[in-house]
């Protein structure tokens, strides 16, 4: 038996999936990330120190809208990235296993 309800199907297709598919390039994004930082892990220094990213011009204002970002910065977003994995994979897989059975188009962006 099938679910035909327009609405419904409409919401699958343009909602549902997209969704999913979002989530799950985040998910890939996010272990990709981990694989590029783990070859810097030793360079990224644990301090406020700013990177110079562009983000501000050689007078400190902001050059572009971003905010600056520093060596602790990124060690605690790495830190966030491996919580949400471990979140992912946790109980045999099962957010990760929901994901691949909805997602289309699930890779990372990067």
């Amino acid at each position: 038996m099938y679910i035909e309800h327009p609405e419904l199907v409409k919401f699958s297709n343009e909602k549902t999936r997209i969704c999913a598919d979002s989530i799950l390039q985040s998910y890939n994004t996010m272990k990709q990330f981990l694989d590029h930082f783990e070859a810097l892990i030793e360079t990224m220094p644990n301090t406020t120190d700013q990177i110079a990213d562009g983000s501000h011009d050689a007078m400190g204002q902001f050059a572009d809208g971003r905010k600056p970002l520093t060596g602790a910065q990124t060690l605690e977003f790495k830190t966030a990235v491996e919580q949400i994995i471990a979140l992912y994979e946790s109980n045999d897989n099962a957010i990760k296993k929901t994901l691949l059975n909805i997602a289309v188009n699930g890779q990372a962006r990067f």
